[in-house]
C-alpha cells in the first residue's frame, strides 16, 4: 500500500532550511531523537505555515493523530531543559 505524500506550498521565507533541519535531525547514541531548542524552533516555524496547517486539516488522509496539534503548539516549551509537565499534560 503506497503512502500518499501531500503537495505542500510553504509560505514563509526560507522554508528549505527549516524543512532540512527537521528531516535531517540526528539521532543520539541511544537511537533517540532529541528535541533541542533549535529543532523545536524550526518545528514551531513550520507549524505556523499555512501549507502545513491546511495539510493538518486533511489529517484523516494521512497517519496523523488528532492530538498532534497540541504537541506542535507546545513544542518550544517541551524542548526547554527546565520543562516539567503538569499533571494534566502527563495524562
Amino acid at each position: 500500500h503506497k503512502q500518499h505524500t501531500p503537495n505542500l506550498t510553504l509560505t514563509f521565507p526560507n522554508p528549505q532550511e527549516a524543512r532540512d533541519e527537521v528531516i535531517n535531525a540526528k539521532r543520539d547514541k541511544d537511537a533517540l531523537y532529541r528535541l533541542t531548542p533549535k529543532l523545536a524552533g524550526y518545528i514551531a516555524l513550520l507549524w505556523q505555515d499555512m501549507g502545513i496547517r491546511s495539510t493538518y486539516e486533511r489529517r484523516n488522509e494521512f497517519q496523523l493523530d488528532d492530538t498532534s496539534s497540541y504537541f506542535f503548539d507546545q513544542v518550544v516549551d517541551l524542548a526547554d531543559a527546565n520543562f516539567v509537565p503538569s499533571e494534566e499534560q502527563m495524562l
